[in-house]
């Protein structure tokens, strides 16, 4: 009878995958276009977000102590995180495509912002409306090399995500990965040149939508794997929206 029931279960899991795999797959700019939507209609000008961040290290085990972050967005393109490590306060401060790391001891760097598809869903809300939102994303998109005429099916933390960029086999090739029901980003799998030309896959997992802690407004945790290994997990712990933020914490200056 267990036997039974397991292959049944198994087969019940194929169908239902089968299924999916034959339904009606939206192009990814209408996708992107809903997920905007959404997201500006929700009305977050503003989100503060609590955490503790654990670094790994290559045989997986934690490197130095967790430690205490805090990051504050404010829409249409503005983030700040602040991360209490051991040698003192580390504040990094973006304003739309560029960035500036303040450390102890070291002189402020300002460099191009890096693609950050959270950082583009979290700050789509008013004053930049949906289509600008869509823009944005798709030009990440690109830069990232994901194909957005390419939108398949796949499972991911126990749901159903449109996977955008390649099949689900393909798991070399850059993808963003939406879940099907909320349309939030779930997963980013970035995939550059490392050492002596192989490739370097970096898969950032966007964990626990929904929760009680973040709801529609934040992942409970992001983790950022390379090479199939983690390398960092951020739990959160507290997520407020629209407070009201001093323009100074923003400034690059």
């Amino acid at each position: 009878m267990k036997l039974r029931a397991v292959v049944g279960c198994a087969l019940l899991g194929a169908l239902t995958l089968a299924g999916a795999a034959s339904a009606y797959r939206p192009p990814a700019r209408l996708l992107l276009q809903k997920s905007m939507e959404r997201q500006t209609e929700r009305g977050t000008k503003t989100l503060q977000v609590e955490a503790e961040t654990q670094l790994f290290d290559a045989a997986g085990a934690a490197r130095g102590p967790a430690f205490a972050e805090r990051l504050l967005y404010q829409a249409p393109g503005s983030m700040r995180r602040e991360s209490e490590l051991p040698d003192g306060a580390r504040v990094e401060l973006r304003l739309d495509d560029k960035t500036m790391l303040k450390q102890p001891g070291q002189p402020d760097k300002t460099s191009k912002a890096p693609v950050d598809l959270l950082f583009d869903l979290v700050t789509a809300s008013p004053p930049l409306d949906a289509d600008r939102a869509v823009e944005r994303m798709l030009r990440d998109l690109k830069t990232l090399g994901v194909s957005p005429e390419v939108v398949s099916f796949a499972r991911f933390d126990g749901r159903i995500a449109y996977l955008i960029g390649s099949k689900p086999w393909e798991k070399d090739k850059p993808q963003v990965w939406l879940d099907k029901d909320t349309l939030l980003v779930a997963r980013v799998v970035m995939v550059q040149k490392g050492e002596g030309n192989a490739l370097q896959r970096t898969d950032v997992r966007y964990l626990g939508w929904g929760s009680p802690i973040g709801g529609v407004w934040f992942p409970s945790t992001v983790e950022v794997w390379v090479d199939d290994k983690l390398v960092r997990r951020t739990s959160v712990s507290q997520v407020d929206r629209n407070m009201a933020f001093d323009a100074t914490l923003f400034q690059l200056k």
